[in-house]
């Protein structure tokens, strides 16, 4: 829509509009313009922050103190920094089966999963290396997913299951259930 009138809209000023659509002369396009700006950035305050990862939530660690999700990955890539410099060059060799890196790949595997472990309240045991096993994906999956049972052929499986009942006597319980309905295999010596 265009005005038909050669002068500012706005009343009392007798002043050309420059802006043919808006029908405002210079003045009073400005001012519009920086009323819209102003109403932006009211809008702009209004909008909550997104904090970034570990920037708010803090995790509970059995002594009481509480740590940021960026503290517990900086301590866990520590950890498993130690862990492969303690190899000094041999391969990585998977606790559970004994397959090594050079047959399948292998990676740092919580005996206690680490949502858990913040559960708990016993977030240091993240980055405790007695919480970490080498293992395979086959093994990792297996030993996550324990309702199948297969975990219980693990030859680590007498470690990690002491392990999780001194640290989490809930999921020990479901686990030895578990195992109870199994039949153990017999491992070749």
């Amino acid at each position: 829509m265009t005005f038909a009138s050669p002068y500012c809209k706005i009343d009392g000023c007798s002043r050309w509009a420059v802006n043919k659509v808006n029908g405002l002369c210079a003045t009073h396009e400005r001012e519009s313009k920086s009323i819209d700006r102003a109403k932006e950035k009211a809008a702009m305050a209004r909008t909550p922050f997104i904090a970034k990862v570990g920037d708010t939530e803090k995790f509970k660690c059995s002594s009481g103190r509480r740590v940021s999700q960026k503290e517990i990955n900086s301590k866990r890539a520590s950890t498993y920094d130690l862990m492969d410099t303690r190899l000094k060059g041999a391969t990585k060799v998977c606790a559970a089966t004994g397959v090594n890196e050079y047959d399948t790949i292998i990676d740092h595997d919580h005996t206690i999963a680490q949502a858990r472990c913040k559960e708990l309240g016993k977030t240091e045991l993240i980055w405790d290396e007695k919480n970490i096993e080498y293992s395979s994906r086959q093994a990792h999956r297996e030993w996550e997913s324990y309702g199948d049972g297969k975990f219980i052929a693990h030859a680590n499986f007498q470690k990690r299951m002491q392990f999780v009942k001194a640290h989490d006597p809930e999921a020990w319980e479901r686990r030895m259930a578990v195992a109870a309905q199994m039949t153990i295999p017999k491992q070749t010596i």
